[in-house]
């Protein structure tokens, strides 16, 4: 297993505990042949797209293909080794699949928008619907961590994981809150705006606090920090008693009879 790759052992280490007739789909980073015939042999199914310059894979799944070969739009190909099978659709771009789970003539109608925004069945190769619904969910969430993202640049990977599993549970709260909610009054801006402003609330206290600072030599001083507003009242004040002092009159002297 050690020889296969680090995609194939990680699939077949993840994989272990699956029980029989289980489908699993996978992205292109990590489909092969090898790892799908491995799968088949303990009884897992398995749909993946694939990259095609990957090894074992047939002529029809190429880029390069001569131009009595080229498909057409929404059309597909097919081709069966068993227990493999590759498919081939053209949509928008070429969508290529590796599958032990369906038959290659096995085929489903999808909805597909069109350029002027209108919606339009088309006939699709049913192990790429499978795969579509499958892993709808993680390019859902994919979708919503890219469109607001909070990780920072930084060099330790716990803090990587950290931003991570900070953002999967902003994301898991807001499906959470639309799932809850029949109707839906917060857009995904909406929801991170009010989650965060209900979290920086609770820490706007006028109280003084300690806040440590190091210094160059290492050591570590403490310095009393009081709020803005606090501050601006302390300063406010000291230029009222100022202009006190500075306009008080002064003495008149006394007039010569």
């Amino acid at each position: 297993m050690e020889d296969e790759g680090l995609e194939y052992n990680v699939v077949s280490k993840l994989s272990t505990d699956l029980p029989e007739d289980t489908l699993l789909a996978f992205d292109n980073f990590f489909t092969s042949c090898n790892l799908l015939e491995h799968l088949y042999e303990r009884k897992i199914f398995s749909v993946g797209t694939v990259r095609t310059n990957r090894k074992d894979l047939p002529d029809i799944l190429k880029k390069s293909q001569p131009k009595h070969l080229k498909l057409e739009k929404n059309q597909f190909a097919a081709i069966t080794a068993k227990p493999i099978t590759a498919i081939k659709w053209l949509d928008t771009r070429d969508v290529t699949v590796l599958t032990t789970a369906h038959h290659p003539t096995d085929t489903i109608f999808v909805k597909r928008t069109q350029k002027d925004g209108t919606r339009k069945e088309v006939l699709c190769p049913k192990a790429i619907a499978s795969y579509t619904l499958v892993m709808g969910g993680v390019d859902h969430f994919d979708h919503f961590r890219s469109s607001y993202p909070i990780n920072r640049k930084c060099r330790k990977i716990w803090m990587r994981l950290f931003f991570f599993m900070f953002d999967a549970s902003i994301i898991n709260c807001y499906i959470t809150y639309n799932t809850v909610h029949v109707v839906n009054t917060h857009s995904h801006r909406q929801f991170r705006l009010r989650l965060a402003r209900e979290m920086i609330s609770h820490y706007s206290s006028k109280k003084m606090g300690k806040l440590f600072t190091r210094t160059k030599k290492g050591q570590t001083s403490a310095c009393l920090m009081r709020s803005a507003s606090s501050t601006l009242e302390s300063i406010s004040l000291r230029k009222a008693i100022k202009g006190v002092v500075s306009v008080a009159p002064r003495r008149r002297k006394r007039e010569l009879k």
